[in-house]
């Protein structure tokens, strides 16, 4: 009923802004558990974890149609990472369609709501340890929490 765009819309308004790994993260939790945009996404395995490219495709088309702002942000141990937020047009789409999707995914909703501001590393553990057979090659725990500690704290204070 409610596309992956919209599941993303939500969780960039739900955080206000939203590194690319909580909105992975989360997307995985929504698809595993409720699932959302199974026939649209599927994840691979990744350095931190599982990672989608059609996910990825859907985000970018999300800022090319204006919905979403991206900025990049350096974490002090390399690599660049993108913090996304929700534009005028993407929070006009979100008041009309955030009360049906709470009505039509109640479960789903909350999990968004649950995840969406609660810190990086939280979020992270919970995926490792309720999916492990998604994050078997991945990066051990306390490194992937390292490597993307920095860019969550320019997620949580609004960019450097």
């Amino acid at each position: 009923m409610f596309s992956v765009d919209d599941w993303v819309l939500l969780i960039a308004k739900r955080s206000g802004r939203a590194l690319d790994v909580r909105l992975q993260f989360l997307m995985f939790i929504l698809w595993k558990d409720y699932r959302v945009g199974r026939r649209v996404i599927k994840f691979e395995p990744h350095k931190y974890g599982m990672w989608s490219r059609e996910l990825d495709s859907i985000i970018d088309r999300l800022v090319l149609n204006g919905y979403l702002n991206v900025d990049a942000v350096e974490g002090t141990r390399g690599g660049v990472r993108r913090i996304y937020t929700p534009t005028e047009r993407g929070l006009r789409r979100m008041k009309r369609r955030e009360p049906l999707m709470a009505l039509a995914n109640f479960a789903a909703y909350i999990t968004v709501r649950q995840w969406a501001k609660a810190p990086l590393r939280y979020l992270i553990g919970h995926v490792y340890i309720t999916y492990p057979k998604y994050t078997a090659g991945a990066l051990p725990l306390a490194l992937t929490v390292m490597e993307l500690e920095d860019a969550a704290k320019h997620e949580a204070v609004g960019g450097a």
